[in-house]
């Protein structure tokens, strides 16, 4: 299938809705994004980016959002894919980071399907947004809640801090080429927190991810927390 992506919403918008059947209730792309776009105006939130992946004749749409919700240092991301032609049912993730792409990968934290059929109606589609919507504001408290315990694991010595970067280099946490740009991101947030705990170490590697894509940096996150609560493991038992 061939793709290509859209930074101007209105060509999203412009793909029509075929006629539906007695089973066969189709989604216009453009009630997806006007159902999203409401359900997050009710909640009071704004969207930092918006990327979207069409297929060639529009009938396919994959969409990720960044939600300007910054939450224990997190902007957190709702994301939906559609068809009109059949191809799959739609279906709303949520998370931290996502992943939605023509590729047919699709995840995150949160994720919902339903066919399109005639239960599919603005009242079903609304509550599959919603609900998207309030799954990651309860993964973010938790997520608020881990990264303020990150504080509580001090390094005494440069040495320990020094180890913790080594064995983060090993780990394909921090990439070699990298280095030079996590150890910038580092002074920048030591002016933010100087505590020199797990927290600053987890803040610097998520500043040196922020010019990854969208798409890599859910993957990275992931073996970033995941080497944290490896750590934190080590020391506590």
């Amino acid at each position: 299938m061939t793709t290509k992506y859209f930074h101007n919403e209105a060509e999203v918008l412009a793909v029509p809705q075929p006629e539906f059947t007695n089973t066969w209730h189709p989604v216009a792309h453009r009630r997806v994004i006007e159902t999203v776009n409401g359900v997050l105006e009710e909640a009071g939130i704004g969207v930092k980016d918006k990327r979207y992946s069409l297929s060639a004749d529009g009938a396919n749409c994959f969409s990720s959002w960044v939600l300007d919700s910054g939450f224990g240092g997190r902007d957190p991301m709702l994301g939906f894919r559609n068809s009109i032609n059949k191809s799959f049912a739609l279906g709303f993730c949520a998370g931290a980071h996502i992943i939605v792409c023509s590729n047919m990968m699709f995840g995150g934290e949160f994720v919902e399907f339903n066919k399109h059929t005639a239960q599919m109606d603005d009242q079903m589609l609304h509550l599959m947004a919603t609900n998207s919507f309030e799954q990651i504001q309860q993964q973010l408290i938790d997520f608020s809640k881990w990264h303020d315990h990150l504080a509580e694991f001090l390094f005494r010595s440069r040495r320990n801090f020094k180890a913790l970067v080594f064995d983060a280099l090993n780990a394909g946490v921090i990439s070699p080429p990298k280095f030079n740009q996590f150890l910038l991101a580092y002074e920048e947030e030591m002016k933010v927190d100087s505590t020199r705990s797990l927290k600053t170490f987890h803040g610097s590697a998520t500043r040196m991810m922020r010019e990854n894509s969208l798409f890599s940096q859910s993957t990275n996150n992931r073996q970033l927390n995941s080497f944290c609560d490896d750590y934190m493991a080590s020391i506590t038992v």
